[in-house]
Formats: structure tokens, sequence, C-alpha cells
């Protein structure tokens, strides 16, 4: 029973692959027709030496199908195969009749079957030899006669014609029926296969529909509480008149701003993995896209300290047609990239053009530093979603590790290029190569972005604002005030009707997502009634960002978007860009006076060893806390600076590791980096008992303590 079992599985199971199974059809079909073929021989007459060729031969066969079957050694049947067909066949030629026998038949077998078993060029070569045996056996029959052994009788001729007929026909025609249903078994596990695949795409579909959705609904779910916060806070820095309030506003503002950073770009990354981001292009000045980014970046710029370098090409055209939200998109990422990771020296932004042809160009963006660079093994995977490079060394640097991955598959979306270029320790070099076509002003179009940036109020603007949510509406009426503006609001589509029914509005701010009636049902009434607001324009306010939401609500009939969390320079170009010009007023500038710095201040300032800024971003920017760890740190400093130069010198380098380890650490909490960068090196030959390359570099590190020493005692006022 297990041998008919593994007999069956030689043939059908998929375990053996498909030339293995139909060589094992072939030897065992080859070993029933000479099986058959000896018995008919006996029968006939033949001669008994024909009779006993015909049996080893068949015994080979049989040992040839074992081989392949049971032993799985395919090589070795195939070889064996081939030898009992080319040292058997002139044997069986010559003693069994000739030309005049069924042996011309099974010399097309052999043919046939090797050409089915054996791979190229192994057929060609048993093709030739045997073509080669065969022509050679008619040469020798025709000039010696003699040295065939005929068949006696006409009807024992005739007999073994037909039994080869029948044993051949059948042996063909069960090859073939066996290929048939190999054929068979393919196609329907093709067509399976099929099936299953169309399934899983559908289910894709399904999941990037409903991932999509997901996206959207987040988008409006995180943004609206985003909104709140940074709207609120925004209220505080304009209204607030505490010092220490506004620096808690501030810092509030710095990592509200990161969490949209954030949010915006895992919105990105998920759009660009579902396939839903699309390029759209438009014509647009090339003097606006570079303001927009040198806004977004000149702040984190000042506030490190950098030099910032712009340069660029003046061959690139006034217009260009392309997306420049997305180019703008990938400079900012690049830059802010840039910045994180370098802490002195320069930032460069540089704009070339490569001609195409006449009207088609490459516009070339370079990002260039002199940050920490890149290791060269971390190149390969460095535009890998959510990657961080070396996160050991710069853990304290926020980040997803996204920036670089959205901005590669933008550049790719647009037909464009990136290339990186970096030395570890000195700095790095991104390119970006987008194809652009220059564009021509288009006189219909409302500009982007307003260049004038005067402050302004409108006091005889009347503005609505409606909006489901309290805080919403609290935010957009305290960002409004500033501009002097009458500002009424609605909580709901029926009171957006009724007000309007009987006041007239220069502009309407409408939240998408209400109970019914939702924004877009709202501006319809307000624009197919006979009402006073019939041709007022109407403007989006919405937390729906994602991809394609603008231009759907523009289809809609509103006149411009704006998303949430609101962006007071996009709430500014908004009011300019949709009322009348004429109730915009140029606002007074109020004169500011600048407090005096005292001695201290300056001091701390002026200095190059502690970095005041960032150590009070340690502290949530509270002064006083930060100066009382200041005084904390400088009776540290005055403490261990008797205790170093003779731990040094009786060599005791476990107490001198733990003292610098100490100073390595509130040393970057006050702002001293350098130092602490120092220290740092310090602990780590200290660890390694490397006491030559400490007193080395002991005489430079004492001089830096000193330095910082005195730095400390001038920004809390201690006189020598």
């Amino acid at each position: 029973m297990k041998k008919l079992q593994v007999l069956k599985d030689s043939l059908f199971s998929e375990e053996y692959d498909v030339q293995h199974r139909f060589l094992n059809v072939a030897l065992l079909a080859l070993f029933l027709a000479g099986f058959i073929c000896f018995w008919m021989s006996v029968i006939l007459g033949l001669s008994p030496a024909a009779n006993m060729i015909i049996a080893v031969v068949d015994v080979v066969l049989g040992f040839s199908a074992y081989f392949s079957i049971v032993k799985k050694k395919t090589k070795a049947a195939l070889i064996l195969t081939c030898i009992v067909d080319l040292v058997s066949f002139p044997y069986m030629y010559f003693m069994s009749g000739g030309m005049i026998s069924g042996m011309p038949i099974w010399f097309v077998v052999s043919l046939v079957i090797f050409w089915l078993i054996l791979r190229a060029p192994y057929c060609f070569i048993m093709y030739g030899l045997n073509a080669v045996i065969l022509i050679s056996c008619f040469v020798v029959e025709m000039k010696f006669p003699d040295i065939i052994d005929p068949i006696e009788t006409r009807g024992a001729v005739a007999g073994d014609m037909i039994q080869c007929m029948l044993v051949v026909s059948g042996l063909l025609g069960l090859i073939i029926k066996y290929q048939t249903h190999i054929y068979e078994v393919q196609r329907k596990n093709l067509e399976r296969q099929t099936i299953e695949l169309r399934e899983t795409m559908q289910a894709l579909e399904s999941a990037n529909e409903a991932k999509t959705e997901f996206l959207t609904n987040m988008s409006h779910e995180i943004r609206t509480p985003i909104n709140a916060i940074i709207g609120m806070n925004e209220i505080i820095l304009r209204e607030c008149k505490s010092e220490n309030i506004i620096q808690y506003a501030t810092s509030v503002q710095n990592a509200g701003g990161i969490l949209l950073d954030y949010v915006n770009n895992i919105l990105d990354f998920s759009k660009i993995e579902s396939g839903v981001m699309e390029i759209e292009e438009d014509t647009y000045k090339f003097s606006d896209l570079v303001a927009i980014i040198n806004r977004i970046i000149e702040p984190q710029m000042r506030k490190k300290g950098l030099e910032y370098k712009l340069t660029i090409d003046e061959n690139i055209p006034e217009y260009l047609k392309g997306d420049n939200y997305k180019i703008s998109c990938i400079a900012s990422h690049l830059l802010t990239n840039a910045v994180k990771y370098t802490e002195k020296g320069y930032v460069a932004l540089t704009f070339g053009c490569g001609r195409v042809d006449y009207d088609k160009l490459e516009l070339i963006i370079s990002v260039a530093d002199t940050g920490v660079g890149i290791p060269e093994e971390s190149l390969s995977n460095l535009f890998s979603g959510f990657n961080r490079i070396d996160l050991n060394k710069h853990r304290n640097i926020e980040g997803l590790g996204l920036g670089l991955a959205v901005t590669k598959h933008l550049t790719e979306l647009m037909g464009g290029t990136i290339e990186v270029k970096s030395v570890y320790g000195s700095g790095s070099m991104f390119t970006v190569t987008i194809p652009q076509a220059a564009g021509e002003p288009a006189e219909t179009n409302k500009p982007a972005e307003i260049v004038d940036e005067d402050p302004f109020v409108a006091p005889h603007a009347k503005i609505l604002a409606v909006d489901d949510n309290k805080v919403n509406l609290e935010v957009i009426k305290h960002l409004l005030k500033k501009y002097e503006i009458e500002i009424d609001l609605a909580a709901s589509g029926d009171e957006c009707i009724r007000l309007c029914s009987n006041k007239c509005y220069d502009l309407i701010f409408m939240d998408h997502m209400m109970p019914s009636p939702d924004g877009i049902e709202t501006m319809r009434i307000l624009h197919s009634g006979d009402n006073l607001n019939r041709d007022t324009p109407v403007m989006v306010v919405t937390a729906n960002a994602i991809k394609g939401a603008r231009e759907e609500y523009l289809k809609e009939g509103f006149v411009d978007y704006l998303s949430k969390p609101i962006n007071t320079m996009a709430l500014e170009t908004a009011i300019r860009n949709n009322i009348s010009p004429e109730l915009i007023e140029k606002k007074q500038p109020e004169e500011i006076v600048e407090p005096e710095k005292t001695e201290t201040e300056e001091a701390a300032e002026a200095n190059e060893w502690i970095d005041k800024q960032a150590g009070l971003e340690y502290f949530a920017n509270d002064e006083e806390f930060y100066k009382e760890i200041l005084v904390s740190y400088y009776e540290q400093l005055k403490k261990y600076r008797p205790e170093l130069p003779a731990l040094v010198d009786r060599g005791d380098w476990k107490n001198y590791t733990v003292i610098v380890h100490s100073l390595k650490s509130t040393s970057m909490n006050i702002g001293a980096s350098g130092f602490s960068a120092m220290a740092r090196e310090q602990e780590l030959l200290g660890k390694a008992n490397n006491a030559d390359e400490i007193r080395k570099s002991f005489d430079e590190f004492i001089r830096c303590y000193d330095e910082v020493f005195r730095t400390v005692e001038k920004m809390i006022g201690i006189e020598n």
C-alpha cells in the first residue's frame, strides 16, 4: 500500500516538479511497453537473442524507473536510459528484422520521448546520436544485408508491425494524455490563483478606501483640538503681559507646531503609501515660492544662531508651472532637517536651473550644511520611513524620521531625483532635481499669497464665523480682534441662516462638519435664497486637510479654503483676498520701547560658552528656576576645581570619571553643550583608564573649565 502511494505521489504530487513527474510517467510507460513487447515477441516466435535483448532492456528501464520514482535520482535514471537506448538499439535492429520490422517505429518513439524528458542541450545531443545510429544501421543493412537476422514469415512481420503500432500508439497516447492532465491541473491552479489574486486586490482596494476614510476622519479629529490649543495659545501671546506666562505660551506654541508637523508628515506618508497623493500642476510665481520657504525656515535659523545662505540662479523664469506646494514641502523638509543636525556654521539653500528645451527645465534645489553629517553605512536606508540616523547620539533631536522619506516620495512623484553627499562630522548636501515648465502669469487667478505684509485693520468689515464647536468660535473671534473687525458668531447652520436674513456680511467663515445642515448645505441655502448674503463670499474653515479637499470645496462654491489649526498668516491672507480693498486700512505702527538689558543679561547673550536659550528650554523657559540651577552649577564647578588636578596626579581614574560624568550632564542642562562634549570625552577616556590621553588633554580641558566658570560667575552676578 505504501509503495502504491509513493507511485501515485511520483505521478501527481507537487512534491515532484513537473519535469520529474513527466520523466516518471515516460519511464513507467516504456517499462510496460517493453514488458508487452517481450511477450509478443515470444508469441510471434522471434529469435531468442532478440527476446533476451528486449528483456534486458526492460529490466534496465525498470531500474531507471525505480531510481527516478523511489530514490528521486533523476540524473542517474536519465543516464541509464540514454545508455540503454544508444547501446541496445543497434543490436535489436539487426536481430529483429531491420527496416522490415517494427524497429523504425521504436526509433521515432525514442526521438519523441527524449525530446520530452531531456532539457536542452541534452535533447539535441540525443537526437543527433540516435539519428547517426539509425542512418548507420540503414547503410550497413543496405551494404551487408546478410548480417540482418530476418523475421521468418510474412505473418510474423505483420504481427511485429501490428504489435509495435499498437504498443507505440498506446505509449504515446498515455504520455500525451498525462501531459494534458498536467496542463489542466496547472490551468485550474492558475484560474484559482487568479481568482484569489483578484479577491486580494479587491480586499486591498477596500483597505485603501478604509484607510483613506480613516485618514480623513483622523485629520479632522486631531486638527480640531490642535486648532483650539494653538488658537487659544496665540490669543495668550497677543494679550498677556506677564513675561513668565508668555514664556510658557511660547513653549506651548513651539510644541503645538511640532505636533502639527508630525500629524502632517504622518498623513503625507500614509497618503503616499496608499497611492492617493497626486500632483497638482499650476502656474506659480517663483519669488512667492522662495518667500514662503524663507518664512518657514528663518525663525529656526535665528533660534539656533546659524548663518542662512540663499543663492538663486538668475536664469530661473519668473513664472513656473508645477506643484509649488509640494516643492515648498521638499525644500522645507530638507532645510528643517539641516537645522536640526547643525549646531554651528551655516545652512545654505541654492536654487539652480537646468534647461531641457525651450519651455522645459529642471529646477535644482540644493541644501548644504555644516552639521554632523551622515555615516556611510546609514546612507543606504536614509530615506526609509520612521528612520532616525544615529538615534542614540541624537536622541535629543525631535522628529519621527519621516521628513526624508516623504521628500523622496514627493520628488519621485513629480518625476524628479534626489541625491545626497555627506562627510561624517563635517556636513551634508542634498540635491533635488524636479522637472518644471516655464509658465505665464494668469490675470484671472487670484494670487496665492499677498506679498504686502504691512499690518492692517478693517474696522468697517463685518464677518460671520459659523462652527458648532464653541472653542473654535472663540479662537477665530480672538484672532480677528487685532484687525478690529466686527465679528458675529453662529453655532449652527440654522443660526447662520437666521443671522444672514437680517444682516449683510462682507465674508463668512464656514465650518463643514456640522449637524444638519452642514457647511456645504448652509452655503447652498444662502446662495440660492433671496437674502442679504446671496453674493457674500463664503470661505470654508475645516479640519479636513486630506488630499484633494481644497479642490472639492472650491468645486462646491466656496471662494477659498482654510485648514485647522488656523494659521494666522493664512487667515490674514484670506481676509485681504476676500473682502473689499476699500475696507482695509493700514494700521499705524505702535511705538515699542525696548527695555534696557542688565549687565548680567548682556554677558549671558555675549558669551560663547553657554547658550542661555538652550538652557532655558530644559526648564520650561523659567528664568528664576534657570538661575537657581546656574547657582548650583557654579557651586559644583567651584567644588570640583581643586579636586580634578589632584585626581589626575594620583591617577585615580575611577573618581575622575565620576566627576566628569556629572559635569557632562549638568553642563548640557544649563546650555554649555561644547563643554559637555569635552566632559564626555574625558569620561570615555577615564572608563578606558587611558592615562596618557587624559594627561595630554587635561590642560585644555581645565582651561575651558575655567572659561565656563567665569562665564557662570558673570551670569549670576558674582564679582571677582
